[in-house]
């Protein structure tokens, strides 16, 4: 039975939202004929689509139909519902939104997040305005729409201006410095707790977009996505994750604060499993193999789409100091450092290897080569600069796959995450 449910105030615009999700492994098929929906596909497809053709429709009309093709559709029990927005806010959005909440099944209480951006379309959201390519809706092409002009850029405000007499509802916000704040998904779970269920949010990039999918994902609640498509598919492809060669590998060999300070603003920006490897395991030889194998098997069996792998270096007692260690064994700086890296290296061949990820992100220098070498990679095509010395290129020959490379004292506290949402938008457009 199909997982997502979009319903769409027309045609081409369902077109949009299911071309995007068959991006993504979802096997998406547009119904016609939306009371027949069930018969028609079964378990045939994982995400169902249809369009009310209720744009021009007037507000009660427009309600009606949300609410009918909703409870048409929910019988199927997908786990995600997405009532698709046109990405200029043409048409009676707020009768439809309360349409299709109100036609979700008895008892079921879901947070609705509403966010027109489409930043590869030039449509981004900033303080609650809507821009097309850096221009206010109300001064772009969309205010003289024959039919639906629209004469606000005001998200809220054209929700509220276009909803069904009678059946009004609360409409929050949420800016852009909330949306980066790290703690979104605890403001949605606040939110719902107070009996808040609708929510505008800002997003100028596919970053911002990806960090409200991943906080509505990890807030735990059911959620009814308003968008016109990008939204949608960052939240289904977080849910069912249905190409694991999405996942990105970060094999992070430097030990630095500034990379400390990465990772862990990393891991409040996005769910993250991660495994750290002991580097007094990792130079003794009895002992080397078992814990590579550890943290290979246990980001393979991981769920989350970023699976990093880094040495336990929180901990004091387990901070290598190569000169010390190196006088007391009677070997060199340099081969620990080899070693050590060697072993992350193996970790991530072991992973690449079973064609888990899609794309890969190594910091330190030293990591980096014993990664590529691992992968038995030839030569590196490089194609374009992430941000000042972190660099994206394809390794050629051996394992090729997408990679950012970038030096353990590169960058600011976001430097990693940037790299991440980087690499995702450039794995998604292929």
């Amino acid at each position: 039975m199909p997982q997502v449910v979009v319903i769409a105030d027309d045609l081409t615009g369902a077109n949009v939202t299911g071309v995007m999700l068959a991006k993504a492994g979802f096997r998406a098929i547009l119904s016609l004929a939306q009371e027949q929906v069930g018969e028609s596909l079964g378990g045939a497809c994982d995400a169902v689509l249809c369009s009310t053709d209720s744009r021009a429709f007037p507000p009660d009309a427009a309600y009606n139909a949300a609410f009918s093709a909703t409870r048409s559709l929910f019988p199927l029990g997908p786990s995600f519902f997405s009532k698709r927005i046109d990405s200029t806010m043409r048409g009676h959005i707020g009768a439809e939104l309360a349409g299709a909440m109100d036609g979700l099944p008895d008892g079921e209480t879901r947070l609705c997040l509403i966010c027109p951006a489409f930043p590869d379309a030039g449509r981004t959201v900033l303080n609650g305005e809507l821009f097309v390519n850096g221009t206010p809706l109300s001064l772009s092409g969309a205010a003289s729409d024959a039919m639906m002009a629209v004469k606000s850029s005001n998200v809220a405000g054209i929700v509220k201006g276009t909803m069904r007499p009678g059946r009004e509802f609360l409409l929050e916000h949420l800016d852009v410095n909330a949306v980066r704040s790290g703690r979104l998904a605890g403001l949605f779970r606040q939110m719902h707790a107070r009996g808040e269920r609708v929510v505008s949010l800002d997003a100028q990039t596919n970053e911002d977009l990806a960090i409200i999918a991943q906080s509505a994902v990890s807030s735990g609640l059911g959620i009814v996505s308003a968008d016109p498509g990008p939204l949608t598919y960052c939240i289904a492809s977080l849910m069912f994750s249905k190409k694991k060669e999405r996942r990105i590998l970060l094999a992070v060999g430097s030990v630095t604060e500034t990379t400390l300070g990465q990772i862990k603003h990393l891991e409040e920006r996005f769910s993250v499993a991660k495994v750290s490897l002991d580097p007094f395991k990792l130079i003794d030889e009895r002992l080397a193999k078992e814990e590579i194998d550890r943290g290979a098997r246990f980001l393979l069996k991981a769920k989350e789409n970023l699976l990093l792998i880094a040495l336990d270096s929180v901990n004091p007692e387990k901070r290598l100091d190569f000169n010390k260690l190196a006088y007391i064994k009677k070997t060199t700086v340099e081969f620990l450092s080899q070693t050590v890296n060697a072993g992350i290296a193996e970790a991530s061949r072991l992973i690449c290897e079973t064609g888990a990820v899609s794309s890969l992100f190594v910091s330190g220098g030293d990591a980096a080569i014993a990664v590529f070498r691992a992968l038995k990679a030839e030569s590196i095509e490089l194609i374009d600069e992430v941000m000042p010395l972190a660099a994206y290129g394809r390794l050629q020959g051996g394992i090729s796959l997408p990679v950012v490379t970038k030096g353990g004292l590169v960058g600011g506290v976001d430097a990693i995450s940037s790299c991440v949402a980087y690499l995702q938008d450039a794995v998604r457009k292929g």
